[in-house]
């Protein structure tokens, strides 16, 4: 598996043989897997995202931070407020595409300024494409 990054997201590719071949021939099994493991791998981008955030001191508000793209529950010196998150999954054909963000109005501006997503990309990859390739090797076991 190789996770593949770009300035505006990450693209993960797969490459298969022997049995996992006939495995996915069972498109709609593959594509249950196919779509949680993109969603580990967003929630592992997501939650590195948060960490950046919180370390890099650049904003912290719990409604900037609880608003990247998975539910969580940190809390800030003015509470626990969640912003409104960014977060759809959508498949066509073999693709399965995550977009995965925060919907505060400044969001643009911090990423813009701190490139915080561009960071946690870059830091989490190699996770990402671990979580994602464990979730296609349980569903694969789960399959036999």
């Amino acid at each position: 598996m190789e996770i593949v990054g770009k300035s505006k997201g990450a693209e993960v590719k797969i490459e298969v043989s022997g049995e996992l071949e006939r495995f996915l021939k069972d498109k709609q099994k593959f594509q249950k897997a196919r779509e949680k493991a993109v969603e580990a791998a967003g929630r592992v981008w997501a939650d590195e995202a948060k960490k950046v955030t919180q370390a890099g001191g650049h904003i912290d508000t719990a409604y900037f931070v609880n608003s990247i793209g998975f539910p969580s529950s940190y809390s800030g010196p003015n509470g626990s407020r969640v912003g409104p998150r960014v977060h759809d999954m959508t498949t066509s054909g073999s693709r399965t595409t995550l977009t995965i963000g925060s919907g505060v109005s400044y969001a643009i501006y911090l990423e813009k300024r701190y490139n915080i997503f561009a960071k946690s990309l870059s830091s989490s990859m190699e996770k990402m494409a671990s979580v994602s390739a464990t979730y296609i090797d349980q569903a694969l076991k789960s399959w036999r």
